[in-house]
């Protein structure tokens, strides 16, 4: 069963109610219609704020400026543990 959260596709301030779901290494976020927008690598997932791991949580792909916020509720525990680099920081990334 897919989680629901919030999304910014990075590109323009609108943010979206999507639907997320792992399928293989993959976060795959769908607009409530079920079309896909995305897929994340689970291996690109990173937290979005270095310092805050406490809900709520809100994650980013390596490499846009896109942002999923996970609802209030959601500790994200049934996905953050299966991004390797969820903690990783980029190379020039603020502290």
């Amino acid at each position: 069963m897919p989680n629901t959260a919030s999304f910014n596709d990075g590109k323009t301030a609108a943010r979206h109610s999507v639907e997320i779901k792992i399928e293989a290494l993959a976060l795959v976020i769908s607009d409530d219609a079920g079309h896909v927008i995305t897929r994340w690598s689970l291996g690109d997932i990173r937290y979005a704020n270095a310092t805050r791991r406490t809900p709520p949580i809100r994650l980013r792909c390596d490499g846009n400026d896109a942002r999923l916020n996970l609802d209030s509720d959601d500790d994200g525990a049934w996905l953050t543990h299966k991004c390797p680099n969820i903690s990783k920081r980029d190379v020039g990334q603020i502290k």
